[in-house]
C-alpha cells in the first residue's frame, strides 16, 4: 500500500523553506514600500510625460539624481575634511535647518495648487505601506545576523584563547 503523504500546514512549510520566504516577504516588500508608491505617484503628477514647459522624461530624473548623489558625496568629503570653527558651524546649521525648511516651503508652495492629487497620493502611499512593513523581513533577518555574527566572533576569540593556551603549554614542555 501507498503511504499517504501528509499535507503539511501552512505554517510547517513556512517554517521548512526559510530562504523562499524571506525572498517572498523581501519582493512583496520591495514593491509595496517603493515600487507601487512610486508607479502611482509618477502615474498621477504624470512624471515620465514630457512636459509643455520643460522636457524632464524619467531618464532626466534619473540622470539628475545620479548627479545630486554625486554632488551629496562629494560636499560630504568636503565637510568632513573641514577644522571645527564658525565657517563649519554655519554649515552645519544651513544644512540641517535652512536647507529642510526651504525644502519645504518649495514643497508646500508646489502643493498648495495641487493639494487633491497629493491627497490622493498620500492615501496610496499609506495603503501600501500598511501593506507593507507587516511585509519586511529586514528587522527578522538582522537580528538573524546578529546572532550569527556574535557566535562568529565567541568561536574566533575562543579558537585565539585555545591556541594560546596549547602554545604556551608546548613552549612550557
Amino acid at each position: 500500500m501507498e503511504e499517504q503523504k501528509e499535507k503539511k500546514t501552512f505554517k510547517e512549510w513556512y517554517n521548512a523553506h526559510p530562504k523562499t520566504v524571506f525572498g517572498v516577504r523581501l519582493s512583496l516588500w520591495i514593491v509595496f514600500a517603493a515600487v507601487l508608491p512610486f508607479i502611482f505617484i509618477a502615474w498621477r503628477y504624470g512624471i515620465f510625460h514630457p512636459s509643455s514647459k520643460i522636457k524632464l522624461t524619467g531618464w532626466g530624473i534619473i540622470a539628475i539624481i545620479i548627479v545630486l548623489v554625486f554632488i551629496i558625496t562629494l560636499i560630504r568629503y568636503l565637510y568632513k575634511g573641514l577644522k571645527p570653527g564658525l565657517f563649519k558651524q554655519c554649515i552645519t546649521g544651513f544644512i540641517t535647518i535652512i536647507l529642510p525648511l526651504t525644502i519645504l516651503l518649495l514643497f508646500v508652495v508646489e502643493i498648495e495648487n495641487h493639494i487633491v492629487l497629493v491627497k490622493q497620493a498620500l492615501i496610496a502611499v499609506i495603503v501600501c505601506e500598511l501593506i507593507g512593513i507587516p511585509l519586511n523581513p529586514m528587522p527578522d533577518w538582522l537580528e538573524k545576523r546578529r546572532i550569527e555574527q556574535g557566535k562568529e566572533k565567541v568561536e574566533r576569540i575562543s579558537d585565539i584563547v585555545l591556541d594560546k593556551f596549547f602554545q604556551k603549554k608546548k613552549e612550557n614542555e
